[in-house]
């Protein structure tokens, strides 16, 4: 079966490592990381968390957009209403509620550098073996990325999981057309 690859942009930012999954799950996983997206942003008009949208780019790539100006700065850390780099962290929450990830550190490398990363498709924390304190340092930062990915699935789990396993292609072309 094909695949399909699910990432998060920010105007501004790169895009987030993709969520790949089956074809016939994309729009599900799509719809539900829209939703959990949404429910991080931070909120004082409302604005920033409405402006996330779905494109489809082609059968194998859809991407989840917000163009809002200012929330680059939001994922950054400038509202003390989430920690910086909350949109990837909804992205890896989101992750292991499709993929079940096992959800636990693992030793792993990066550009031929030794690492800590947190569960099967985590971001990998490098560290240099001759500085003093670096892989503990390595491992704090995965344990970190592990505990804030527990946290959203705690609380954006259930919605992402509602919106991922109920609405389909047809439904969301639908939600489109009533607005």
């Amino acid at each position: 079966m094909k695949k399909t690859k699910i990432r998060a942009k920010v105007i501004g930012q790169p895009q987030t490592s993709a969520i790949i999954v089956d074809q016939d799950q994309a729009d599900r996983v799509a719809r539900g990381l829209e939703i959990a997206l949404s429910a991080a942003t931070p909120v004082d008009t409302g604005r920033a968390a409405a402006g996330w949208t779905i494109n489809d780019l082609s059968d194998t790539n859809i991407r989840v957009n917000n163009v809002v100006d200012y929330v680059q700065y939001l994922n950054e850390g400038s509202s003390k209403q989430a920690p910086a780099r909350y949109v990837e962290m909804t992205v890896d929450a989101v992750r292991v509620l499709t993929r079940g990830n096992t959800g636990r550190l693992i030793h792993a490398t990066r550009n031929k550098k030794p690492g800590w990363k947190y569960g099967e498709n985590g971001f990998v924390y490098t560290y240099d073996p001759t500085k003093r304190g670096s892989e503990l340092s390595a491992k704090k930062r995965a344990m970190t990325t592990g505990t804030n990915i527990k946290n959203t699935i705690k609380t954006l789990g259930a919605a992402a999981a509602a919106a991922a396993i109920t609405m389909t292609a047809s439904e969301r072309k639908q939600k489109e057309e009533n607005k």
